[in-house]
């Protein structure tokens, strides 16, 4: 009997929940958290100077730019969802402090006023309402005022999500960078910058904000070298693991069983890993159907990868389904010579 839709939701939630710690993540992880306490300790530099000076203008210590860039399902929102909750959990109960400000970018921003008005939304801050009517708007005003909800909420880092979305209606930069320069110059935060390589034209052509990058972040797909293949398969036979031991699913899916599996895996998700879980989140769906017990197969994966592949076929160099032509030669080669090497090393 197929699952009600309440046993449906328990099962999704416990989805959603599954965490792979690989190596990208971490590596994420450990940039933020070095970023944060660098610019805590800027911050607090900042505030003593100012408190010297009275509160008169002092030249402050300008903060940091990271770029966080890989395509669409490459687990940067995933990360970064990861390090937001976990600064929450670190916090004593009752604190209204947010260290970590996340803002998904919408692809209507176009200004640095509607900019600013996202991070006061953000914050929910009334003012966010009002910021776009007003006749005598000052950028240099509205940061100082943000400047007081970012100091008065604690946060040292604001994580620009989907940043590629900046220049989703031009490829003028010089506005947007302005408004990101203006951030870490006049001391607000450091600003994390996420998103797909659409962002590039605004990381290389504002000379100014180079001065404040730290070493980005770069989440490339995944070749078809040994050990990207290794690592790929390894996350992919883990949260088959994961789907079997939290009674997600009742019986194994086999997603690494065969070299033509693994192969067909590896083409569907073109090296990006995230496009495996969510791939596998639509197949779960239909999982659900099931007359005897929640079950995924491969042809599950197949249509899900259709139906996921139409709505983001724009996101993607190709359309090559692997379900009806096969995987790639190259790709099985691949495979092939990962096993090899993995049956000598034992």
């Amino acid at each position: 009997m197929a699952l009600t839709p309440d046993e449906q939701s328990a099962r999704l939630a416990k989805f959603d929940e599954i965490c792979v710690d690989h190596p990208r993540l971490k590596a994420i992880i450990s940039e933020v958290a070095s970023l944060a306490a660098d610019t805590r300790s800027r911050i607090r530099r900042n505030q003593s100077r100012l408190e010297l000076a009275g509160n008169r203008p002092v030249k402050l210590d300008e903060l940091w730019i990271l770029p966080i860039v890989g395509p669409s399902g490459a687990g940067k929102s995933f990360a970064i969802e990861k390090i937001v909750d976990a600064e929450y959990k670190r916090l004593p109960a009752g604190s209204d402090s947010i260290p970590i400000l996340p803002v998904t970018l919408r692809s209507s921003t176009k200004s640095t006023r509607q900019f600013q008005r996202q991070i006061l939304e953000a914050y929910e801050d009334p003012s966010a309402s009002v910021i776009l009517r007003e006749r005598d708007y000052s950028e240099a005003n509205v940061n100082n005022a943000i400047r007081k909800i970012a100091r008065h909420r604690q946060t040292s880092i604001i994580v620009l999500d989907e940043a590629h979305n900046l220049l989703a209606h031009s490829r003028n930069t010089s506005v947007m960078g302005k408004a990101i320069r203006s951030l870490v110059n006049d001391g607000l935060f450091s600003v994390v910058l996420a998103g797909t390589d659409e962002v590039l034209p605004l990381l290389r052509e504002d000379k100014e904000l180079r001065s404040r990058y730290r070493e980005g972040i770069w989440l490339n797909k995944l070749e078809l070298t040994p050990d990207d293949c290794s690592y790929f398969m390894s996350f992919a036979s883990y949260f088959e693991t994961e789907l079997i031991s939290r009674g997600i699913v009742d019986h194994p899916i086999g997603l690494t069983e065969t070299i033509d599996d693994r192969a067909t895996l590896y083409d569907m998700a073109d090296g990006v890993i995230g496009i495996v879980v969510r791939v596998l989140r639509l197949a779960l769906l239909r999982g659900f159907q099931k007359e005897k017990g929640v079950a995924i197969d491969w042809l599950d994966i197949a249509k899900a990868y259709r139906s996921w592949l139409f709505l983001n076929a724009d996101s993607k160099s190709k359309t090559f389904d692997p379900f009806r032509s096969g995987p790639r030669a190259a790709t099985k080669l691949a495979m092939e010579v990962q096993e090899r090497e993995a049956e000598a090393a034992q």
